[in-house]
């Protein structure tokens, strides 16, 4: 059951709605495989199988239709809200499939009851009268039996509808709040490129291959660009390197010739003030 905002009671409706559903199935189905079949058992004589049940039937008209009528006006209320909030509210446009189905449902379990199930409860309830005035009446108990075994059949069609409307409310709960349905979610495209361009590819084929289809496409076209300006950086690398040799080369060659050229120096200085002692002499 989607959050609904501002509307608040629409989920605890909602809520009451389908269990509300579930308990009118399980009351309801329980009586074709167990409580009628009893009431046929041919050790049960017929004044007695149509005494209990007319009791049966009177007393569960008590109940049951009360409720299916309280989750059909729920589903009612549900499917209007949805409808005229379509357009401002997210969570009531996408309810109402689901709720407008359930209220089909529940309407058709009403209508299901009243044209198929009602007309055959108040004629077994005339033929229990009748056999009670007169326990011999075989007609009636023929026509009674019949009509056991046939609302054993039919009331199994009206839970099977029951139970459609409580299915519905629970699928819508399951839809919207996120229960897995699929293995894995899908990423929207535009992230999933931010993500491959800001990652190498190496790691990504490595760590993430789901990820491969939105990365393949990504990898072919950074990776030329990224091998392109790899190779011009170690072409100037290498250059600058060279560069970087000669200059060091050329100031071994010349710190190698100084200590030549001074000592020529310091001779010629020698020489040149012995010359002059010997001419002053």
């Amino acid at each position: 059951m989607a959050s609904t905002g501002n509307i608040w009671w629409m989920t605890p409706l909602q809520a009451f709605a389908i269990l509300g559903a579930a308990v009118n199935f399980g009351g309801s189905a329980l009586q074709s495989p167990l409580i009628m079949p009893m009431l046929q058992l041919p050790d049960v004589p017929s004044v007695y199988a149509g005494k209990q049940t007319a009791y049966l039937l009177h007393n569960s008209e008590k109940f049951f239709p009360p409720l299916n009528m309280l989750c059909t006006l729920s589903n009612l209320a549900l499917t209007v809200t949805s409808f005229m909030y379509r357009d401002s509210s997210r969570a009531c446009a996408e309810k109402l499939p689901y709720v407008g189905a359930a209220f089909g449902l529940s309407a058709a379990t009403t209508a299901y009851a009243l044209l198929i199930m009602v007309p055959m409860n108040r004629r077994m309830a005339v033929l229990a009268g009748n056999l009670e005035a007169n326990h011999s009446d075989d007609k009636s108990e023929k026509e009674l039996r019949h009509l056991q075994q046939r609302w054993t059949k039919l009331n199994l069609g009206r839970a099977s509808i029951m139970i459609g409307s409580a299915i519905v409310g629970m699928l819508e709960t399951a839809v919207f709040y996120n229960i897995p349905i699929t293995a894995r979610p899908t990423a929207p495209k535009a992230i999933g490129k931010v993500v491959a361009a800001a990652m190498p590819a190496d790691v990504l084929l490595a760590e993430a291959p789901v990820a491969l289809p939105v990365v393949e496409p990504v990898v072919e076209s950074v990776l030329p660009p990224l091998v392109a300006v790899a190779k011009t950086e170690d072409a100037e690398a290498s250059a600058l390197d060279k560069r970087e040799a000669s200059d060091v080369t050329s100031e071994l060659s010349e710190l190698a010739a100084a200590p030549v050229a001074v000592l020529a120096s310091e001779e010629s200085e020698a020489m040149a003030d012995e010359a002059a002692m010997l001419a002053l002499a």
